[in-house]
């Protein structure tokens, strides 16, 4: 993964939730954002996904609770 580019690309995957109007989705599982970004970045490989992911979170546009043994976020627009 080019970190060089990574600021860009999180910024494009915040851009596509905010397109599709993830914030009307409330709390679901980190497998759906997974799929999503897969999809439109064409990426498979989960430690990359896992990256990005982390990266978004760290920047406090997706928020996170566990719930039990259960975590779950929610994206904030």
């Amino acid at each position: 993964m080019d970190y060089n580019n990574l600021d860009e690309t999180v910024d494009f995957v915040i851009l596509y939730l905010q397109a599709r109007n993830a914030q009307n989705w409330n709390w679901v599982g980190y497998k759906n954002f997974k799929a999503l970004i897969s999809y439109i970045l064409q990426i498979k490989d989960v430690n990359t996904l896992r990256t990005i992911f982390e990266r978004i979170i760290s920047l406090g546009t997706i928020e996170k609770r566990k719930i039990g043994s259960s975590t779950e976020y929610r994206f904030i627009f």
